[in-house]
């Protein structure tokens, strides 16, 4: 059996008395995935914060918009980016802007431009976005996910909060806003 992560060789072990191997992920467009350091970006008048997912309730768009919520009480000049795969109807008295179905190149540009990229998923094996992110030189806020732990690292090249906390996770988000030197 060959997985992607050593998160998803454990689980897989306990269902399978076989080899399991990882192969490890990539960033298959990493030439384009540029950093752009955060005095380069465009300068606006409100925060970006950028979120990417779907509509499984794994994914924790939920709990984003929630600490979203609590963000933007805290700091109302703050603005959502919200990517979805899925066509959807998403209401909120949040200032967001929904892109449905974004291109790669598109994603790279909303990554790139953003202040902080936000991951509230439950469990990946892997999960991606906050690598790109990253790769990107963008700050990033994510839960403790599981396979994430292959690259994150709290207080080194993020913060990782615990799921399906969303206060945990506004107090991440406004701690990266305001404090430029931990987000560099």
């Amino acid at each position: 059996v060959v997985t992607i992560s050593e998160f998803c060789r454990q689980e897989l072990l306990q269902y399978h008395a076989g080899n399991v191997v990882v192969t490890g992920e990539a960033l298959s467009d990493s030439e384009l995935f540029q950093p752009v350091p955060l005095a380069q970006r465009p300068r606006r008048e409100r925060k970006t914060i950028f979120f990417l997912g779907d509509l499984r309730p794994r994914k924790g768009l939920q709990d984003f918009l929630a600490a979203a919520a609590i963000v933007y009480q805290k700091m109302p000049e703050v603005y959502f980016w919200i990517a979805l795969k899925d066509a959807s109807s998403l209401s909120s008295d949040l200032p967001i802007q929904i892109f449905e179905r974004p291109t790669r190149s598109q994603l790279i540009d909303l990554y790139s431009s953003c202040d902080l990229f936000v991951s509230a998923s439950w469990c990946e094996g892997f999960g991606l976005p906050p690598l790109e992110a990253m790769a990107c030189a963008t700050p990033v806020v994510l839960t403790d996910s599981g396979g994430v732990k292959e690259y994150a690292e709290d207080r080194v090249n993020c913060l990782l909060v615990p799921p399906r906390q969303p206060a945990r996770l506004a107090d991440a988000i406004l701690q990266l806003l305001t404090d430029v030197k931990l987000a560099e």
